[in-house]
């Protein structure tokens, strides 16, 4: 005899329950989503007759599941849609069914299709050929599932698990914490160090207490004015430690060269330079004849020769002129100057244009 059978029930998930002391599958599918039921006829050849889908077609409905065919009740709108496909031989039917009730909305109930075959020629129903499917839920999103709440749990975790990135605008705030806290206690410590001062000197309670902004001024000028006098002070001692070490670098250079080449060195110095530095050199000159250069040869030189004059008790008479052996060097020198810088090209203008002679270095 020819039977109605399910062959196929597809669904998004399937979970295992129990109902009545019996172990049965429950099918998860969308509301509104299709899924697949096919179907197919065994037994098709009976009394002389085949029994396919060319003759026969098959209407589904939605049951509840229970122990009795009990429909889903609808007012306008079926709460099942199907629409089927019949393969080349006309023994399986494939049905793409959608349901639109949720168990939610049915005291959380799950639901069965019913198929009915159907003669096509008769438009009777085949009391025989009858099936029924597996219980399925409806649920209103895939996210429900059960293996998607484990998977969206798993997610969270390891997003709480995971540390927070920290922005530029943390780093910011943080960063004027920490500066709030500073002059917090910056203010607590000046004024304590007022109060202190003030119990030192013994003021009157009654004064009133500078703010944090009036301390922080005085103090803020304080360091200002000694920064200011303390760069002052130091320039002045470097700058005239400079110019000493740059005096004795000058004759340290000027005793390496060759006695022969010493003039014409000097001169080349003195006609590259410009007029400016040729007039700030004559003044330095200038302050070397005020400060004494010009003393008279061989007097009060402090250094023992053989040539010197000796008395009868054994001691020198002083350091002639006739004997110094730095005479001759000293005369060749003011000789050089007297050549190069008694010459009217490095002479100086008055304001009346008379040329001033540059100051000898030495006297003859």
């Amino acid at each position: 005899m020819p039977a109605l059978v399910i062959v196929e029930q597809q669904s998004l998930h399937k979970e295992s329950f129990t109902k009545d002391g019996e172990q049965k599958v429950a099918h998860n599918v969308v509301k509104n989503t299709p899924f697949v039921i096919k179907v197919t006829i065994t037994n098709s050849l009976y009394e002389g007759m085949v029994w396919d889908f060319n003759r026969l077609t098959v209407e589904a409905s939605l049951l509840y599941d229970c122990w009795e065919e009990k429909p889903v009740p609808y007012l306008k709108n079926k709460p099942i849609q199907y629409q089927g496909k019949v393969n080349d031989t006309a023994d399986t039917m494939t049905l793409n069914t959608k349901i639109n009730v949720l168990s939610s909305h049915c005291e959380n109930m799950m639901f069965r299709v019913k198929l009915q075959a159907i003669d096509a020629k008769t438009n009777e129903a085949c009391p025989s050929l009858v099936a029924f499917s597996e219980p399925i839920k409806v649920i209103s999103k895939p996210d429900q599932l059960p293996n998607c709440k484990s998977k969206k749990q798993a997610s969270a975790t390891t997003t709480k698990a995971k540390p927070k990135k920290r922005t530029i605008n943390d780093v910011i705030t943080e960063s004027l914490e920490k500066i709030q806290d500073q002059q917090r206690e910056h203010q607590e410590l000046l004024l304590k160090l007022y109060e202190e001062q003030s119990r030192a000197a013994s003021r009157p309670a009654a004064l009133p207490i500078a703010s944090f902004d009036e301390l922080s001024s005085s103090i803020r000028e304080a360091q200002a004015a000694a920064i200011a006098n303390g760069c002052e002070t130091d320039k002045a001692s470097e700058d005239e430690n400079a110019l000493e070490k740059a005096f004795h670098n000058f004759l340290d250079v000027y005793n390496k060269l060759n006695a022969e080449q010493r003039p014409e060195k000097i001169r080349r110095i003195v006609r590259n330079a410009s007029a400016r530095k040729t007039e700030t050199f004559c003044e330095i000159v200038g302050l070397f004849n005020d400060e004494g250069l010009q003393k008279e040869l061989g007097r009060e030189c402090s250094l023992s020769f053989s040539s010197m004059q000796m008395d009868g008790t054994g001691q020198t008479d002083g350091c002639h002129p006739d004997a110094c052996p730095h005479k001759k060097e000293l005369e060749r020198i003011d000789e050089f100057y007297r050549d190069f810088l008694a010459a009217p090209s490095l002479s100086l203008s008055s304001s009346g244009g008379d040329t001033l002679p540059l100051p000898m270095l030495f006297n003859s």
